[in-house]
């Protein structure tokens, strides 16, 4: 495996999803088709060509080797050749709308066998046959036994005679599809307008779901936030595509994963040819603003692109009490640019908050409620500035377990809810700001954040290191226009991406064919596949997220596979028991995904060197 790149990711691709973009209940005069299409087969073949070929359960061969005995050399077109003596893998999700695994192939000298095993099962063999002369031949498997599960075949050719002449290849492996696939259904559906909606996104950075009370926390951190979940269409499990600011606010803006949109890491940007939200709503005649406190979501990556105003307050340490412009500044601000733009509807506002940000140096109204008895402002300022180096300065990044004394930690976690809940209020003014001004109404606001943080969780601090559950466990809230569906609870997985697609169904724009989400609107995918990904500092890994189990992939400096975890999301929400060694067929299912996740990648243009000086000045880069 290559050694990760000092300014330029090297990440290749993302798996896209198998299921189909609909878009139901738009708004304006002009609207797409509502048609949903039946969901489409879905080609194996080039998983085979990528998978592994063993000779026994301990032996298979390294990567370039496997990949070589899978080329034909035969005329055989894209055939995957099968060597003789050996075993080939591919891993397969059996939905309820899967009917069958079509397999056409050829043995000379040889007979196919086709074994199947999921996890906890014997395998089974499901077919054998060879083939007579040149004749490709036809199978047709029967998946039905698996469904709901991820099922390992094994294609193995074995000799039948004495011929010099032993072939064996494939030329389609397809998984068949009819129209069952399950669904949990969004109850809610748009009212028509004849307007399209003004549009609210607004960002909270650093914002983990679980400390807030309408995602079941006990603690008081976020009564406004929790009102407005009230009457807002609240998804309870939405996942980042990674676990820092940059390329997950790049997702958010362009409805692309972080592969397929370039910006990676600290020294690539936005690819010129991936057009943005703001871009996408200006064509259509709505007026834009960005008002962002955070420089991983500037104009330096090309998250400006598209705002016909873009405000950004960068960080200035040492010169004032915390880093970053506090929530409640910001919204003066963005108050009065909706005074000033209430009659020239419709707009697009993008705020960007980053209050919960460590330094967590919360007001004292806001950090009292979360103030352990004998505490005092001074054990926090304390707690904060040893802290330092955890967070800025990256002298401990990625360091597992910290060696920040644990109570210590608890300081900091404590003042991190102090900072939730400065920015629930001042997210509440902006609720009071738009109702004052006659806009509630007649607005779409998305509440979200980018990616989380970590308090020892998995034996760190802060983010940007792993993709567990606390850093890619994100709020999201849609508030649609007269509050239509509020109180809802969606609990499908769903991602980042598809906030794009949810605010161009809601603004009646056509989606276009390149964005990898779907509309959070429509009926919701209940086997939904999200991958996210980590690449800072010289902390690589990858993620699949699945509604009953997740992997996760160590991309570091390691000699053989990068080795994968995988947790169970029933049973394990917080992924403390890493259950490869049991799952095999999970494992080796997520290791296929994210595999083929990474065969498409394009980075992006580089950054210009005095935005990496000043970054580094601000330790978000190595010294």
């Amino acid at each position: 495996m290559a050694e990760p790149a000092t300014r330029r990711s090297r990440w290749s691709g993302l798996l896209r999803g198998t299921g189909v973009l609909a878009v139901l209940g738009l708004l304006g005069a002009s609207r797409p088709s509502c048609a949903v299409p039946l969901p489409s087969d879905v080609d194996l073949l080039p998983e085979l060509a990528d998978g592994d070929v063993c000779a026994s359960e301990q032996r298979c061969w390294p990567r370039e080797t496997s990949l070589a005995l899978h080329r034909s050399d035969a005329g055989e077109g894209r055939a995957v050749r099968l060597p003789t003596g050996s075993w080939s893998s591919v891993y397969v999700g059996v939905d309820d709308g899967t009917v069958a695994l079509d397999l056409e192939y050829l043995a000379v000298g040889t007979e196919l066998v086709v074994q199947a095993k999921s996890d906890g099962d014997t395998e089974v063999v499901l077919a054998r046959g060879a083939t007579t002369g040149e004749q490709w031949d036809h199978l047709a498997l029967d998946l039905s036994a698996w469904r709901g599960r991820a099922v390992h075949l094994r294609l193995r050719p074995e000799p039948v005679s004495d011929a010099a002449d032993r072939r064996c290849a494939v030329r389609r492996l397809e998984l068949k599809r009819g129209d069952a696939r399950p669904r949990a259904t969004f109850r809610t559906r748009t009212p028509k307008s004849a307007d399209p909606p003004n549009v609210v996104l607004y960002v909270i950075d650093t914002l983990r779901a679980d400390r807030l009370g309408c995602y079941g926390y006990a603690r008081p951190t976020s009564p406004r936030i929790d009102a407005f979940a009230r009457s807002a269409v609240v998804f309870r499990d939405a996942v980042a595509q990674s676990s820092w600011t940059l390329p997950a606010t790049a997702s958010l803006l362009t409805g692309r994963t972080p592969p397929h949109h370039g910006a990676i890491d600290v020294g690539t940007a936005l690819l010129p040819n991936v057009v943005t939200l703001p871009e996408r709503l200006r064509a259509r005649g709505y007026r834009t603003a960005a008002f962002v406190t955070n420089s991983l979501a500037s104009r330096s990556y090309g998250l400006d692109r598209g705002f016909a105003e873009f405000h950004l307050y960068p960080e200035r340490p040492g010169q004032r009490a915390t880093t970053y412009l506090p929530a409640r500044i910001l919204q003066h601000r963005v108050r009065r640019w909706l005074q000033r733009n209430a009659t020239r509807e419709p707009f697009f506002l993008y705020v960007h908050a980053t209050d919960p940000h460590w330094p967590y140096l919360p007001a004292p109204r806001h950090a009292r409620p979360f103030r352990q008895p004998g505490r005092t402002r001074a054990d926090e300022r304390s707690a904060v500035r040893a802290g330092r180096s955890y967070f800025f300065g990256n002298e401990h990044h990625g360091e597992r377990p910290t060696t920040m004394p644990r109570d210590r930690v608890a300081v900091l976690s404590d003042l991190y809810d102090g900072d939730v809940r400065a920015a629930d209020e001042a997210f509440g003014v902006l609720m009071d700001d738009l109702a004052g001004l006659d806009l509630l109404d007649r607005t779409l606001v998305v509440l979200t954040s980018d990616h989380g943080e970590e308090f020892l969780d998995h034996d760190g601090l802060g983010h940007g290191q792993t993709l567990h559950d606390e850093v890619l466990h994100v709020p999201l809230a849609v508030r649609l226009p007269g509050g239509t569906g509020g109180g809802e609870r969606v609990q499908a997985t769903v991602q980042q991406i598809d906030v794009v697609p949810t605010i161009l169904a809601l603004a009646g724009v056509a989606p276009g064919a390149e964005l990898e989400g779907r509309s959070l609107l429509d009926e919701a995918d209940a086997d939904a596949r999200v991958v996210s990904h980590l690449d800072q500092l010289g902390v690589r890994f990858d993620s699949i997220t699945t509604r009953h189990w997740k992997a996760i992939r160590d991309l570091g400096a390691h000699v053989g596979p990068a080795p994968i975890a995988v947790y169970d999301r029933d049973a394990d929400r917080i992924e403390r028991h890493d259950v490869a060694s049991v799952r095999p067929v999970i494992a080796g299912y997520g290791r296929q995904l994210l595999r083929r996740a990474l065969m498409t990648f394009r980075p992006g243009p580089e950054v210009d060197d005095a935005v990496l000086a000043r970054l580094r000045a601000l330790g978000y880069v190595d010294q």
